[in-house]
């Protein structure tokens, strides 16, 4: 790992020192350039776990950045641009949810002073559930311009080789090639642990690597911005 300022941190690979990455509370904030990525473990999902169970199984439909394997997709609450094939009932618990997440994600970006100026006009657009079985990836995709996403671990594999975890990956916007960068720095890997929470900007380019048998979840936040 390379420090390049105070607030200019570079992340590495797999074997993420989080010891030597800058903190805030109890989370990690990672920074290269105009890249950044907010990393924590939540000390409780059990809402999360009990939104999902309330999920028809009919509900779900295959997901399409996947390109091999099991990947289903659904919605708590579909955003007017997501395309969805059927109507979908909205689980009882989801507004209370949905506020108490807005506060959480709101709390990380204050801590890290991320967009402070317009925090009170920022809320979910979109949630929804993701899961996975063996041979499942994602490829690169970014999710809009205007936003801030999130993605919160529900359940994950426990292989000894972290690569047959499926890790998540961010390929990170670099303005001009950094001769002192090296590929591992613009492209941060993350293997993926229950109840691993990540926020980052909407338009950071990001995928996952296939995994392999077992199932692994995800509940996903697209925030967005009122009209400023």
């Amino acid at each position: 790992m390379v420090t390049m300022t105070l607030n200019e941190v570079v992340g590495v690979h797999l074997d993420l020192d989080w010891e030597k990455i800058m903190t805030v509370k109890n989370s990690r904030l990672i920074q290269y350039k105009n890249n950044w990525i907010i990393v924590d473990k939540l000390d409780c999902i059990d809402d999360l776990n009990k939104l999902i169970e309330q999920v028809d199984p009919k509900d779900y439909s295959e997901f399409t950045t996947a390109m091999a394997g099991s990947y289903q997709r659904t919605f708590f609450n579909p955003s007017p641009y997501w395309n969805c094939d059927h109507n979908l009932k909205i689980p009882e618990s989801w507004e209370e949810i949905k506020k108490k997440y807005e506060n959480l994600i709101i709390d990380y970006l204050k801590y890290h002073e991320k967009f402070t100026d317009h925090l009170d006009k920022l809320s979910i657009d979109t949630a929804w559930t993701v899961s996975g079985k063996q041979g499942s990836y994602h490829t690169p995709h970014e999710h809009g311009l205007n936003g801030i996403s999130v993605v919160i671990y529900t359940k994950t594999l426990n292989y000894e080789s972290p690569i047959d975890n499926g890790p998540i990956y961010f390929i990170l916007n670099c303005d001009e090639y950094d001769l002192f960068s090296s590929a591992y720095q613009r492209m941060p890997r993350f293997v993926p642990e229950e109840k691993m929470i990540l926020i980052f900007p909407s338009w950071i380019i990001h995928g996952t690597l296939p995994q392999s048998i077992g199932e692994r979840t995800t509940v996903n936040f697209d925030f967005r911005w009122e009209q400023l």
